[in-house]
């Protein structure tokens, strides 16, 4: 049986098809018209010279207030720096659950008593990747781009907040973001209407009163250099983990000690490659304890780095979380404190764990063990016996001689007592020769 093939007749099913030959038949162009308009009128447009030209309304996000969590580490408190200064240092997380990007404009820290306003950081403060980031690390230049927070994810802003001379310590702060405005964003007001300001403000953050821990030398003479001492940008400052789901500020407040000659150079010239380690002033140098204290956290064993002359390092051993600190010694100091020393010679230390230690005792010597590129002391006090898994806590010196900033000026050595030092301060200890 024979079928005849069916004529195709305008509109077939996904196709637009016009038969060759094919004449419109009256009426055509009119229906094609309405056609268009019922497909305008189903998907919500307007038929008509220029439809296509009219742009789309702006879907407004209506927000209750500003999915912003904000949290602080470690817990505010004051201490006196060798700078002059009285400071707080520590590092507000700021997480956005929004579905949006966001837009730092300014960042307020206020008395969260009095309502004055300690710090306030604008946009040129906010685009400088060391003061605000959205990765642990200092990833990349000053932008007007750093200061977007996209969506779901975390910004860290990094506080060093000086006090005026005389002015009374807050009991508590509180922080105030601001935002770019948004025409895809508006907040509801008490009164039902939007509104475009968009802003939040944390909860109470209360400042830490008690005193800090008064410690003894952590090394003979000097002068000795704290590198990467409090400051923005430096390595200390980035936000560390430890073996558990917790992210943690370990070492904000430590020191990498380098012993330095009088035009602040770490080791004697001239030097092969690889470097000797006895070509660093500070190699083998005895560590001492900086308050009577019980040794609760101690590795030892770790082979030590080699240094080259191109600035990188032969590390023998895997870098891990075993490894990272060498050969360490942590002391319970009481109060909840901990005081931790890292990169020692293997083989070099004096204790065991759960020996009971007295201030100035000898715990080891100055090595290269470990996530390390020269011979150094890395030392921080922390709130828990966890080398990288605790917060880090400021800390002040029974006294030193302090001696300016990089470079060793004896004209303006000074005693300091009851402080603490900063990035690159220069430090001589009162036992022990220079």
């Amino acid at each position: 049986m024979r079928f005849k093939k069916p004529r195709v007749a305008g509109i077939g099913p996904g196709h637009c098809v016009s038969p060759a030959g094919a004449r419109p038949r009256a009426g055509s162009a009119k229906a094609s018209i309405a056609t268009a308009m019922v497909f305008a009128a189903l998907l919500g447009g307007r038929a008509g010279p220029g439809a296509l030209a009219q742009p789309s309304p702006v879907k407004v996000t209506r927000e209750l207030t500003l999915p912003i969590d904000v949290h602080v580490r470690p817990r505010p408190q004051l201490v006196a720096t060798d700078a002059g200064q009285r400071v707080m240092g520590y590092q507000l997380l700021i997480t956005s659950w929004a579905e949006y990007d966001l837009t730092f404009q300014r960042i307020d820290i206020e008395d969260a008593e009095s309502g004055a306003v300690l710090a306030s950081f604008d946009r040129t403060a906010l685009e400088n990747p060391a003061r605000l980031r959205m990765t642990r690390y200092i990833m990349a230049d000053a932008s007007p781009k750093n200061r977007i927070l996209p969506a779901g994810r975390s910004a860290i802003l990094y506080v060093i907040l000086p006090l005026p001379a005389g002015a009374a310590a807050p009991k508590a702060l509180r922080h105030r973001l601001i935002f770019e405005p948004d025409p895809k964003v508006a907040v509801i007001r008490d009164d039902g209407s939007l509104s475009s300001e968009l802003a939040i403000v944390s909860d109470t953050i209360a400042v830490d009163r008690a005193p800090v821990p008064v410690l003894g030398p952590p090394l003979e003479g000097g002068p000795w250099r704290c590198s990467n001492g409090l400051a923005l940008g430096n390595s200390h400052t980035y936000v560390g983990t430890s073996r558990t789901a917790k992210m943690q500020v370990a070492q904000l407040f430590g020191c990498d000690f380098q012993k330095v000659d009088s035009h602040g150079q770490i080791l004697r010239s001239p030097f092969s490659d690889p470097i000797p380690w006895s070509q660093f002033y500070g190699y083998g140098a005895k560590v001492l304890a900086v308050a009577d204290g019980k040794v609760v956290g101690l590795q030892d064993g770790i082979p030590q780095s080699t240094p080259l002359v191109s600035g990188k390092v032969s590390m023998p051993v895997p870098l891990s979380n075993t490894t990272v600190a060498g050969n360490w010694i942590a002391l319970d100091i009481g109060h909840g404190r901990y005081a931790f020393y890292a990169h020692f010679q293997p083989g070099s230390l004096r204790v065991r764990l759960g020996d009971h230690v007295r201030t100035g005792q000898v715990l080891g010597l100055v090595g290269m063990a470990g996530n390390a590129v020269n011979p150094h002391l890395h030392f921080h006090v922390g709130n828990s016996p966890s080398l990288n898994g605790t917060d880090g806590e400021p800390y002040v010196f029974r006294s030193y001689v302090f001696e300016g900033r990089s470079v060793p000026d004896t004209k303006v050595a000074r005693r300091v007592d009851m402080r603490m030092p900063v990035e690159n301060s220069i430090m001589v200890f009162p036992s022990g020769k220079r």
